[in-house]
C-alpha cells in the first residue's frame, strides 16, 4: 500500500482560502460514504478550497461504549487509502473522552470553522457530533448563515432495496452474502495479511495454498469456500479460498487458505490482499482426503467461471 499522506490534527494547518470538510468515521468507505466525500471534493473544486476528511483513528465506541464496539470493515490503513483515492486529504485524531464533551455549538464554531478552516461541510444522514451527540446535520444547517458555512447534507443511498450502512454491510459479510456486500461497498470485501507457513496439505491435494491468519477486530465472513481475487507480487490473480478450521484434518485455529490459479511462486512472508467475490459452499468434513480432492476440483471450476464474469477490483497495494 502506498505511503499515506494523512496528517494528525496537530500537524494540519488549514490554507488561507479554507477547506471543504467531509465528516465521519467512514468504516468501509462504502458507497454512502463515497457520496459524502465526493460532495466535499466537488464543493472544494467549485470554491477553490482544500478538500479534507476529518476522522478518528479509533471508533468512537471504543471510548463511549466499549462493550458495543463493532468489528470493523476496514483497518486504519485501508480506510485512509480509500479516502485518499477519492482526492481528499485525511486529517485524523484519536477519539478521547475530552473530545466527546465539546459542546455542539463550540464544535461547529471553534473546531470546524477555526481549527479546520471549514468553509463547506458535508455530512451523511446519521452524522452526530458534540456532547451527548446533540449535534446533527440539521443543527449545522441552522448555524450555517451565522458561521458563513456551506452545509451539504448528503442523503443516504440504497443498494438491494435497503439503505447502505456500515452495520448492514457487516451483517451481509458475516452471512457470506458477498455480492450484496460488494454492491453496497462499491467493491468486493477485502482481507489482508502476511502469508504464513502451513502444513503443505494443499500441495498434496493438488491445490497449493497461501495461508493468512485472520486479522483481529475485523468483520469475518461466514466460514466456507469463496471465489476470490488475490493481490500478490504486484498483480491481482484469480483463485479460490477456504475460510475456516479445516474439519477434514481435525480442525484448529481459523485461517484463510488461498489457492491462486496457475501460480507456482513462493509467497511465504509476503503481504497478500484477498477480495472475496462469492461464497461457493459451506466448509464441511469429508470422509477421505480423496473426496476433498475431487471437491476442490469442482470448487476451482466454479470459481473460474464466476471470476471470468467479474471485474478485477482495484488493488490497495498500489493505490496512491
Amino acid at each position: 500500500m502506498s505511503p499515506s499522506t494523512a496528517l494528525h490534527l496537530e500537524d494540519f494547518r488549514p490554507p488561507e482560502a479554507g477547506t471543504a470538510v467531509a465528516l465521519g468515521f467512514f468504516d468501509g468507505v462504502h458507497r454512502g460514504h463515497q457520496a459524502i466525500l465526493k460532495a466535499a471534493r466537488e464543493r472544494a473544486r467549485a470554491r477553490g478550497l482544500e478538500p479534507i476528511a476529518f476522522t478518528f483513528s479509533n471508533h468512537p465506541a471504543t471510548v463511549l461504549a466499549p462493550e458495543r464496539t463493532p468489528e470493523l470493515l476496514t483497518d486504519q490503513a485501508e480506510r485512509f487509502a480509500l479516502i485518499e483515492s477519492l482526492g481528499l486529504k485525511v486529517v485524523w485524531l484519536e477519539f478521547q473522552d475530552a473530545f466527546s464533551r465539546i459542546d455542539a455549538g463550540d464544535f461547529a464554531s471553534g473546531f470546524l470553522k477555526e481549527r479546520l478552516g471549514a468553509r463547506a461541510v458535508s455530512v451523511g444522514p446519521n452524522y452526530r457530533f458534540g456532547h451527548g451527540a446533540r449535534g446533527d446535520g440539521a443543527l449545522l444547517a441552522s448555524l450555517a448563515e451565522s458561521l458563513d458555512l456551506d452545509v451539504l447534507q448528503v442523503p443516504g443511498l440504497e443498494s438491494g432495496g435497503a439503505l447502505v450502512s456500515s452495520s448492514r454491510i457487516r451483517r451481509l459479510v458475516r452471512h457470506g452474502r458477498m455480492e450484496e456486500a460488494a454492491g453496497a461497498l462499491g467493491r468486493p470485501y477485502r482481507l489482508a495479511g502476511l502469508v504464513e507457513a502451513g502444513d503443505s496439505r494443499g500441495a498434496r491435494l493438488g491445490a497449493r495454498t497461501a495461508n493468512l491468519r485472520l486479522p483481529e477486530g475485523r468483520v469475518l465472513p461466514a466460514t466456507g469456500v469463496y471465489a476470490v481475487w488475490a493481490g500478490c507480487l504486484g498483480s491481482l490473480r484469480p483463485g479460490v479460498a477456504n475460510l475456516g478450521i479445516r474439519p477434514t484434518f481435525g480442525g484448529g485455529v481459523p485461517i484463510l487458505e488461498v489457492h491462486l490459479f496457475d501460480f507456482t511462486g513462493d509467497l511465504y512472508g509476503r503481504p497478500l490482499e484477498v477480495f472475496l467475490v462469492s461464497r461457493l459452499r459451506d466448509e464441511r468434513r469429508f470422509p477421505q482426503a480423496e473426496d476433498l480432492r475431487v471437491q476442490i476440483g469442482l470448487d476451482v471450476a466454479l470459481a473460474r467461471a464466476i471470476l471470468a464474469r467479474s471485474d478485477k477490483p482495484k488493488s490497495l497495494a498500489r493505490m496512491g
